[in-house]
């Protein structure tokens, strides 16, 4: 059995970087924004917020699983970016 099908393709965009991830349907997604912080070297401070590339704000899904948001179709190209709070 081929592993990569049984994980999913992950990738996350700050400040004109792109890192590409591997990871198991089980991963939550704060998991995922963790990890990809710390190899996008995002600063802890910045206060960003988690986005799906969609637009849908990722912010009340964190302890959702890849998989979840698989089976509702919620952010389905699995593209994820950080950004910068918006003005309210």
């Amino acid at each position: 059995m081929n592993d990569n099908l049984d994980q999913a393709h992950v990738t996350v965009t700050w400040a004109g970087q792109t890192k590409a991830f591997l990871l198991p349907w089980e991963t939550t997604i704060a998991t995922v924004g963790q990890m990809a912080a710390e190899a996008l070297d995002v600063d802890p401070a910045a206060e960003l917020e988690w986005w799906c590339a969609d637009g849908t704000s990722m912010t009340n899904k964190l302890e959702r699983s890849l998989g979840e948001l698989r089976e509702r179709c919620i952010c389905p190209k699995l593209e994820f970016e950080f950004r910068n709070p918006r003005r309210r």
